[in-house]
C-alpha cells in the first residue's frame, strides 16, 4: 500500500521535472532539432531524464550529471568524430580505455562504464546548403534509449546500481552527417 501512495507523487515530480527541463531555455521536447543550432545541453538533460526514468523503473537511484564524467565523455565524442569511428578504446594513447580517459581528469572515481552511439541520418540539403531532416529531440533521444535498451551491455550500464553519476554528451558531425552519443557512468 505504501508502494502505491510513492509512486503517484514520483510521476508527479517526474511530470514537473520534465517539465522544467523544458521550459529552461525556448526548445522542448516536441521541437523539430535545427541541425545548424542543435540545443546540445537540453537534449543530453532529456537523455538524462529518460536513463534516470527507465532506472526508477527498475528501482534505482537516479543518476546525478557529473561536470567531470561529461568532460570525458565529450572528449571522447571529439576522438571518435575526428577518427570516424565508434570505439570504447583508444589504441596507443594514455586514454585509451574509459576508466583512463575518467582518471585523467581525476583520480577519485573507482568505478566507470561508458556507453557509445552512433546515428547515421539521411539528411536533405536547403538551397543555402543547411543540412536538414525532420527529427525532433524527443524523437532523437528515444531512439539513442532503445538502441541502448536493445544491447546486453549497454542495458547493464544503464541500469547498474553501482553507479551514481554521469556524464552525457552529443556531438554532431556535420562533415559525416553522423550523431555521436557518449554517455559515461561512475562511481566515486
Amino acid at each position: 500500500m505504501l508502494r502505491t501512495v510513492f509512486s503517484p507523487l514520483f510521476l508527479l515530480f517526474l511530470v514537473f521535472s520534465t517539465a522544467s527541463i523544458s521550459t529552461q531555455g525556448q526548445t522542448r521536447a516536441s521541437d523539430v532539432i535545427n541541425w545548424q543550432e542543435i540545443d546540445y545541453d537540453f537534449a543530453e538533460e532529456l537523455l538524462i531524464a529518460k536513463v534516470n526514468e527507465l532506472r526508477n523503473r527498475k528501482r534505482r537511484q537516479a543518476l546525478e550529471e557529473h561536470d567531470q564524467l561529461k568532460q570525458a565523455a565529450d572528449k571522447h565524442n571529439r576522438w571518435q568524430s575526428k577518427a570516424g569511428k565508434i570505439s570504447h578504446r583508444q589504441p596507443k594513447s594514455k586514454t585509451s580505455t574509459p576508466f583512463k580517459r575518467v582518471r585523467l581528469i581525476s583520480e577519485d572515481w573507482i568505478q566507470v562504464g561508458e556507453n557509445l552511439l552512433r546515428l547515421d541520418y539521411v539528411f536533405s540539403e536547403a538551397e543555402n546548403g543547411d543540412l536538414y531532416r525532420e527529427l525532433t529531440y524527443d524523437e532523437m533521444t528515444d531512439k539513442m534509449l532503445s538502441l541502448w535498451r536493445k544491447s546486453k551491455g549497454h542495458y547493464k550500464n544503464l541500469i547498474r546500481k553501482e553507479y551514481e553519476n554521469c556524464g552525457t554528451a552529443i556531438y554532431f558531425d556535420a562533415r559525416r552527417r553522423t550523431v555521436y552519443v557518449t554517455q559515461v557512468y561512475g562511481r566515486r
